[in-house]
């Protein structure tokens, strides 16, 4: 075996100039027979993989993994083999722990992982069979670099409506759109036509029509074919492209050459084989389920891996603000919590809460801030008064609760006066509170003979 760098490979092996290729083009090379050293993590044996394409990708933050011999210079989503874990840890979360224990042809060893500011284009395969590779002698997953959010199908793919079958193309015209004309990962809505199709409720464990919120186009990538074992149901779908297997739903490109997928019938065994060719892929988002059938197979479904705070209706910051302590022992914390985003009222609101590790947010906790804050109880240092409600006077916050966690009546009217004071209700926290007259309404006498 040769080790090269990727530039000098992409120029060697293929003739291309990485800096004349357009970022996030896939580059189909198969055809040049150019085969790179791998591992097969199901069988524990190493081989040689074909290249199949080639991609650049765009600038991102470098992560630097540091071994005895060389440095490896990677992007944070770029994905490593634990051997001892027997699981894929991006370069990322590595950083944050440190070190970690890689795969190299030779056995396990130890890498020292650091983030750097430096920013930089990256260059990326993808091979065929086991899906990974060794880079500067460390094994290494192609993501093809995108995360597990990008999930779609190709637009041959069949969808059901009703009683039959449509590919996600037809599927996009009876909505109204040609997808060649749609913007890529910009999600159209189409709510409003209510358009259903079959899907799988996850609470229920049964198969029903929903309606379709919103559709994507999504720039060409590999495709990946997904049918059964006899070759039933073929249909095409992206490397991330989630379905439903008997561990949840997993991504494609994870899965091992054989699975089982759900079908209305049960569970189907099932086969992946990567293909030599690339698509435009496209998505569709359904409402409460969140899955619809890709040729039958439940499958996951996205609106292009937007992240949840651009679609959120409300976004609070936590922070502590300090630890609760008993006898040296911390028992709880009290934290800021800040309305950063608010679509159903006031944002940027602030508040502070108790948090006990055994009971929870503490309520009383909170009434007692209230009591002092509204002036319910005098403060003189460490001594409270409240003299209106019987306490004479008391030592510390604790001695406060504790005395009106044994005068219920009257911590009851205290409670009362934190809410007048706060909402101008007099009826919160009261146990069969009066009803105004002009508030009640007498139920229509009911005469049997006219039922």
């Amino acid at each position: 075996m040769i080790t090269t760098s990727m530039e000098v490979f992409f120029q060697d092996a293929f003739g291309l100039d990485w800096k004349k290729m357009k970022v996030g083009e896939f580059i189909y090379v198969g055809e040049a027979n150019i085969g790179i050293r791998g591992f097969n993590t199901e069988t524990n044996t190493e081989e040689f993989n074909r290249v199949l394409y080639v991609v650049r990708k765009q600038q991102r933050n470098v992560i630097e993994a540091i071994s005895s011999n060389t440095i490896t210079r990677v992007s944070p989503a770029h994905k490593f083999y634990l051997p001892r874990e027997r699981v894929w840890e991006s370069a990322k979360k590595l950083a944050l722990r440190g070190s970690a224990d890689l795969l190299s042809p030779e056995g396990p060893i130890s890498v020292i992982f650091r983030a750097s500011k430096e920013k930089t284009p990256f260059l990326d395969i993808q091979v065929e069979t086991s899906e990974n590779y060794f880079s500067n002698g460390l094994l290494s997953h192609n993501s093809n670099g995108y995360g597990p959010d990008y999930k779609c199908v190709s637009p041959s793919c069949e969808i059901e409506i009703s009683n039959s079958r449509v590919s996600m193309q037809e599927l996009f015209q009876k909505l109204g759109y040609d997808y060649t004309t749609m913007d890529y990962n910009r999600s159209y809505d189409v709510s409003s036509k209510k358009f259903t199709i079959k899907s799988y409720n996850e609470k229920t464990q049964q198969f029903e029509q929903s309606i379709i919120l919103s559709i994507i186009r999504k720039p060409a990538e590999p495709l990946y074919l997904l049918q059964t074992v006899d070759n039933a149901f073929p249909f095409e779908c992206s490397g991330g492209h989630y379905v439903l297997t008997k561990d949840g739903y997993e991504a494609v490109r994870d899965l091992p050459n054989t699975f089982e997928l759900l079908r209305e019938k049960g569970w189907t065994p099932y086969k992946k084989i990567l293909l030599d060719k690339t698509s435009d892929l496209l998505d569709l988002e359904v409402e409460n389920n969140c899955n619809y059938l890709s040729a039958g197979a439940v499958s996951h479904n996205t609106t292009g891996g937007r992240a949840i705070k651009f679609y959120a209706s409300n976004r609070s910051r936590v922070q502590r603000v300090d630890y609760i302590k008993e006898k040296g022992i911390i028992t709880g914390i009290q934290m800021r919590v800040k309305n950063e985003k608010n679509k159903a009222g006031i944002p940027y609101r602030e508040a502070q809460l108790t948090l006990d590790f055994e009971k929870g947010f503490d309520i009383n906790n909170e009434y007692m801030d209230f009591i002092i804050s509204l002036g319910i109880a005098e403060q003189k240092g460490a001594w409270f008064y409240m003299p209106q409600y019987g306490l004479e006077k008391a030592n510390g916050r604790d001695a406060v609760q504790d005395w009106l966690n044994h005068h219920p009546d009257e911590y009851a009217k205290v409670k009362l006066e934190v809410n007048t004071q706060l909402t101008g209700e007099t009826v919160l926290d009261q146990d069969n509170a009066p009803v105004a007259d002009d508030d009640f309404e007498e139920p229509p006498e009911i005469i049997p003979d006219q039922v």
